[in-house]
């Protein structure tokens, strides 16, 4: 089965094309531009890279957060549609998950942070367990004061969450906090395909019509029209 697979959750845009479970084609930019702007190109672009169609393609897969607001409702709506489109069924992942998924450091828990602004971070932490990754710490947004909390083993950090906090952790965890250098902290399109291979084996996929962005926490707009006044 082939499956597009993008991510849409930070500045950085990512797409790949796997073919039952191997890679075919990924391109990552990034650009600090609204991806409403490039990503159609982009998918153009692996679609002729590979020599396929859009309708060679048997399912989409998309990280749907958490991360930035704008990205997410961007990825998501692009994947829908060419889900409607073609009549093909989409897979929803979680972005931190995909984030852990990259790091290669089986024998160590993996925690994924993305930046979420406001002095706070996406975090969630997982185990790698007979080949799958387990969640040891549900996904939430933190800030510097409880970061580290329960840390207590080496542990590998990783994603854009490192530019904010990188230096707090360090200080805090020392010799048990293994920083991944900047060049890995993005989601990479692959690992959202991965994510998504069983559940379409499975046939546990999401409605296209019923899917919606994971943000964690309200957005402004939102936090705005609970004020009084407002």
């Amino acid at each position: 089965m082939k499956i597009l697979a993008i991510d849409t959750t930070s500045h950085g845009c990512s797409v790949a094309i796997t073919d039952d479970k191997h890679l075919v084609a990924e391109l990552n930019f990034q650009k600090q531009e609204t991806h409403s702007r490039h990503l159609m190109g982009i998918v153009d672009r692996i679609l002729n890279v590979s020599g396929m169609d859009i309708q060679d393609i048997g399912g989409f897969a998309v990280a749907q957060g958490p991360g930035s607001f704008t990205g997410l409702r961007i990825g998501l709506s692009t994947l829908k549609g060419l889900a409607f489109v073609t009549g093909k069924p989409i897979v929803g992942v979680s972005s931190l998950e995909a984030l852990a998924l990259g790091v290669p450091c089986l024998n160590m828990p993996v925690c994924a942070l993305i930046d979420a602004r406001k002095n706070e971070v996406y975090m969630a932490c997982y185990t790698h367990e007979s080949g799958v990754l387990v969640t040891r710490r549900r996904p939430c947004a933190v800030g510097p004061d409880n970061l580290c909390d329960g840390i207590t083993t080496q542990t590998v950090f990783v994603g854009t969450g490192l530019d904010v906090f990188g230096k707090i952790i360090q200080r805090e965890l020392g010799d048990l906090a293994i920083l991944v250098p900047s060049a890995f902290r993005h989601i990479r399109a692959r690992h959202v395909a991965e994510l998504s291979f069983s559940r379409f084996e499975s046939e546990q996929t999401d409605e296209a019509s019923m899917i919606i962005p994971q943000y964690i926490r309200k957005s402004d707009a939102e936090i705005n029209q609970l004020k009084p006044g407002v």
